[in-house]
């Protein structure tokens, strides 16, 4: 069992870093905090981390630098970045509270699936807005 668990949670840390890819790949390249190459950094196990964490932070600020620019504003980033940290914090939380770590992972895995259909949200309007 443990196996098809390393096997489900390897294929959503790839879709998850692809998503945050395509984000930042809509940016224009003045407007981003972070290239878009660097989010493959997350695939160093003690690093990824604490760079997932400066990634949801860093992808927000590109988020608000791009709407500065744009007509069509792209919305929820304050409400994609909030989540995003907390499903980190949720995960963190599992550690240090073993007792409790079945129900914290479980959270984390459902806010970081919110954070990345905000990602998906703020994609689509990146590829419909208007420069």
């Amino acid at each position: 069992m443990s196996i098809i668990s390393v096997l489900i949670a390897t294929l959503i840390a790839a879709f998850s870093l692809w998503t945050m890819y395509r984000c930042l790949k809509l940016i224009a390249p003045e407007n981003r905090a972070v290239q878009p190459r660097s989010v493959w950094i997350c695939l160093i196990p003690v690093v990824s981390f604490i760079w997932i964490i400066v990634l949801i932070y860093k992808i927000a600020r590109s988020l608000h630098a791009e709407n500065f620019h744009r007509v069509v504003k792209v919305r929820r980033i304050e409400i994609g970045e909030v989540i995003g940290i907390a499903a980190i914090g949720f995960s963190l939380l599992g550690f240090l509270i073993p007792q409790q770590r079945h129900f914290l992972v479980l959270g984390s895995c459902f806010l970081w699936i919110g954070y990345l259909i905000c990602l998906g949200f703020q994609i689509k309007e990146l590829k419909s807005a208007k420069v």
